[in-house]
């Protein structure tokens, strides 16, 4: 993992352990189990507000984005950000 992902994922627990005041192996059990799951339709939320979607649907078709063939090359490291 690296160092900028593990930083990203600590910032997570510790927002997480101080909002909801669980313990932090617990935190960390539920984070890990999360993201082990599909992630496209948080990314399509993501993208959706990052684009204003959300507050101009009319502009949908101009910012096309397809989450679900995009998460899988993010994982297998197809798409890299240099």
């Amino acid at each position: 993992m690296g160092k900028g992902r593990k930083e990203r994922l600590e910032n997570v627990l510790t927002q997480t352990v101080n909002l909801r005041g669980i313990p932090v192996n617990k935190a960390r059990k539920h984070l890990k189990k999360e993201l082990s799951k599909p992630q496209a339709m948080h990314l399509k939320r993501f993208h959706d507000t990052f684009m204003m979607i959300d507050k101009y649907p009319e502009n949908s078709n101009r910012f096309e984005f397809d989450a679900v063939k995009f998460e899988p090359k993010v994982k297998s490291g197809e798409l890299k950000i240099d």
